[in-house]
């Protein structure tokens, strides 16, 4: 029987990747893994601050003015942020260190396929539950959730929140262990009664992280690989495994590991600027700039610089 497990996940990103995130998660904008016409759901607050839910396709007018909203909303949950940091902590936004917004993402094993098809509403109810009860648990207020069921890939949830809880203290799950093993601990308990369960992938991904630290790269390598057996379209993995390569001076495992990132996710910025230092190591500079070029486009601020060096 095929091991059902729960991901869950969340970083900050700068303002113009946020920007991107919106338009990807509400659909406005073009998304190349999009392969259906299932619609998706989107649930959010009303003006009388109630959640209400809504199905929604690519490009849906109402939806668009909802995502413009979000997006304009960006610079008040930066300002909030900023004013609580000065009244609680006397300290100043440093917006080279910490961005105001988190998205977050919420995936499943293969077996939610089927799950979806029985009862889509359990599914969201138990979405809407894991992660409303996620951002009480970290004291962070939460803007809008979607379900995705029109993708290539398995149907997920994204979140968009505050990065910082009511006093002004910044939540960043990336650099802190314990509140990413906090969000998992939550997802498996709300779906745990249809049979999920902490991701077995994860014990690989987390020795390999750990291995890489260590600068034991081979080691790593071996333990990425593993954990993609398990979760072959977890773009993280694939990432991590190509960083790993990448350390080795692997250069043609690194690349093929990149660009099957990007195919999973393609406005991941860090990929791109990889396949565009590879891309230069190898003397292509045509290539090496336009890949440099998307990954600045998409807010990575190395690649604006190695582009200022090497790029007309």
């Amino acid at each position: 029987m095929e091991n059902q497990y729960t991901n869950v996940r969340f970083e900050s990103k700068s303002k113009h990747k946020m920007i991107n995130e919106i338009k990807h998660e509400l659909r406005t904008t073009k998304i190349a893994s999009v392969v259906n016409n299932n619609s998706n759901v989107l649930i959010f607050k009303n003006e009388k601050n109630e959640w209400i839910t809504k199905e929604y396709q690519s490009k849906d007018k109402d939806v668009k003015e909802i995502s413009t909203k979000y997006i304009n909303e960006l610079d008040n949950i930066e300002n909030k942020h900023r004013k609580l940091l000065r009244k609680n902590f006397n300290q100043s936004l440093n917006k080279k260190r910490t961005n105001s917004a988190n998205t977050g993402v919420l995936t499943f094993s293969s077996s939610i396929e089927k799950l979806v098809e029985e009862d889509k509403n359990k599914i969201i109810e138990l979405g809407f539950k894991t992660i409303t009860n996620i951002c009480k648990e970290l004291d962070i207020e939460l803007h809008y959730i979607t379900f995705h069921l029109d993708e290539k890939g398995l149907p997920h949830f994204h979140y968009l929140t505050d990065n910082f809880n009511s006093q002004g203290k910044t939540i960043s799950p990336k650099r802190n262990q314990k509140v990413g093993k906090k969000l998992q601990d939550l997802g498996n308990l709300y779906f745990k009664e249809l049979g999920f369960s902490e991701k077995e992938a994860d014990i690989y991904i987390n020795r390999g992280n750990t291995l890489v630290q260590l600068k034991r790269y081979n080691e790593a390598v071996y333990d990425y690989e593993f954990a993609l057996k398990i979760d072959t379209d977890n773009y993280l993995t694939h990432f991590n495994l190509a960083r790993a390569h990448y350390l080795t001076d692997s250069l043609g495992l690194a690349k093929h590991s990149f660009e099957t990132c990007v195919k999973l996710y393609n406005t991941f910025a860090p990929a791109y600027y990889f396949l565009g230092m590879i891309a230069l190591e190898k003397n292509e500079l045509e290539a090496s700039c336009l890949l440099l070029q998307k990954a600045g486009d998409l807010g990575y601020r190395q690649a604006v610089e190695v582009q200022k060096l090497y790029c007309n």
